[in-house]
């Protein structure tokens, strides 16, 4: 008897490590290509700053298939390639925390979520990057992917700041598969709330 209850103590102990190591991951993959029409001609000839300033707390035993810098760049490229009109100076991540200079309006994207995570564990990534997302909510038991963003643009005489934030919840049907859909789902309702915002801060310029 005392054999058999230190081998299902073992099991236990062995399953909780698990349970508790899985927990603690986050899942990231490269978003997908958006399919959005051009803004051809919006702000023709203007030139805007742009920062795209990573703020994620990601777990280093999570399952990072695109790295911070991927994330960020496909933002920018993206924005590049929805107004082709417009000149987008990239700017070096330190200068989200500066001043915007008078010479022209800037952009700044503060990423404070864009990752999964099983159950609630996925808000343990959630990074400070301006303004507040508490009012996230993550189920239990699914597959939770959120997408964060904190939106800036300044033009030397007004800020003009937004907070998106958007979840998306699968069932543990497909496991990672799940998790990845949820993820581009998250980020493609984030980049049109953003388009959204920045068409009319563009407008202001024209």
């Amino acid at each position: 008897m005392n054999h058999n209850y230190k081998y299902v103590l073992s099991i236990l102990i062995l399953l909780t490590a698990v349970v508790t190591a899985k927990a603690q991951k986050h899942y990231v993959w490269c978003p997908d290509e958006v399919e959005v029409k051009s803004r051809t001609g919006m702000a023709e000839g203007a030139e805007v700053g742009l920062v795209v300033y990573d703020g994620r707390v990601i777990s280093k035993k999570g399952k990072i298939e695109c790295s911070s810098e991927e994330v960020t760049s496909a933002i920018a490229q993206l924005l590049e390639k929805v107004y082709p009109s417009i000149r987008f100076v990239i700017l070096n991540e330190s200068a989200y925390y500066k001043q915007a200079t008078d010479d022209r309006p800037t952009l700044k994207i503060g990423l404070s979520a864009y990752h999964a995570g099983f159950g609630v564990d996925v808000s343990t990534g959630v990074g400070i990057v301006g303004g507040s997302f508490a009012a996230m909510a993550f189920p239990k038991g699914e597959w939770n992917a959120a997408t964060a963003i904190y939106l800036q643009f300044e033009d030397g005489e007004t800020s003009t700041e937004k907070e998106i934030s958007n979840v998306a919840s699968r069932p543990n049907m497909l496991g990672y598969k799940s998790a990845r859909k949820g993820l581009q789902e998250s980020y493609e309702k984030s980049i049109q709330q953003l388009l959204f915002f920045l068409d009319k801060e563009l407008a202001k310029i024209q």
